[in-house]
């Protein structure tokens, strides 16, 4: 769940810098990557003084500490719009700001902005001033962590996994369902 002593501000830790030539369909995936995610980095340089944000590449472990001392945890995409980062964060009590996720499907739909998690500008445009905005009224945020880990719990409960893979099983066709 996370400590009670949130005393950073904004964990910002990723993979930022991919510089391996990628492609998928022909366009080079890792350029795209690393100019999403570095400008999240570069956005967040002009409140540096302002708060406590930890961001850059870790370990897994310094990863889990800083989750569960932090206030607000950044998700951008990544190979992606999903990310595993997305639920380590909101599992360690991190209030989630991600990019606008509504032209996104998801089974479940888990991503619904000012529910469960803070939507930004996928340019992060307006990134510095939601955070301003949420430390500024951080109690008024609860509700956000709370129901996003009570989705989340919900979502993995054994009883919805077993039944997600029983009807993807069940609904394939040429299954004789009995």
């Amino acid at each position: 769940e996370g400590s009670s002593n949130r005393d950073i501000d904004v964990c910002a830790v990723f993979q930022g810098i991919l510089d391996n030539g990628n492609m998928d369909h022909e366009i080079r995936t890792d350029t795209l990557y690393t100019k999403h995610r570095k400008g999240a980095w570069d956005t967040l340089e002009d409140i540096k003084k302002q708060y406590n944000i930890v961001k850059g590449s870790s370990s897994f472990q310094s990863f889990v500490s800083i989750m569960k001392r932090s206030k607000i945890g950044l998700s951008p995409f990544g190979m992606g719009e999903l990310c595993y980062r997305d639920i380590e964060l909101i599992q360690h009590g991190c209030l989630l700001i991600k990019p606008d996720m509504s032209k996104v499907i998801t089974e479940p739909n888990f991503f619904t902005p000012m529910e469960t998690y803070v939507p930004v500008k996928i340019d992060w445009s307006d990134l510095n001033e939601t955070i301003e905005k949420v430390l500024a009224n951080y109690k008024d945020y609860q509700y956000i962590i709370d129901n996003a880990r009570q989705k989340v719990v919900e979502m993995y409960s054994y009883q919805n996994v077993c039944k997600h893979w029983y009807d993807f099983f069940a609904n394939l066709s040429g299954v004789n369902n009995e």
